[in-house]
């Protein structure tokens, strides 16, 4: 009996061990990615243009209140931002999209050919 309970026991440290080491892998790869894009902070939002030849204008605010900034974001380029929770994307028929951004997010701004306009993505960690 005392052997079965000394077998469980190391059994169960070594379970424990393996998943402990394995989350602090989890966590270094999360700390690379966001090192990746410039150590994005809970706090911030990261939009990037995905097209490698158009500057994409693009209109924020934060909130809902107020009126729109306009940036501009050049190809390929990144926007890293703490006071945004809107942004709002100009079609070339004139009209427009808007969304509703979290803090901590990545967003990738992309041209859609089968909407025929600008869009966005969440990127995925």
């Amino acid at each position: 009996m005392a052997k079965e309970m000394r077998v469980r026991f190391v059994i169960t440290l070594s379970v424990l061990v393996l998943v402990v080491s394995m989350s602090e892998g989890l966590s270094h790869a999360q700390q690379q990615d966001n090192r990746t894009y410039g150590g994005l902070k809970p706090n911030e939002i990261l939009i990037i243009n995905d097209d490698k030849s158009v500057t994409v204008p693009i209109n924020l605010r934060n909130g809902g209140y107020g009126s729109y900034t306009t940036f501009t974001l050049a190809p390929e380029g990144m926007l890293n931002d703490m006071d945004t929770t809107e942004i709002l994307l100009k079609t070339d028929n004139g009209n427009s999209v808007n969304y509703r951004l979290e803090y901590g997010n990545r967003y990738k701004i992309f041209w859609s050919p089968s909407r025929n306009r600008w869009d966005l993505n969440l990127i995925i960690n």
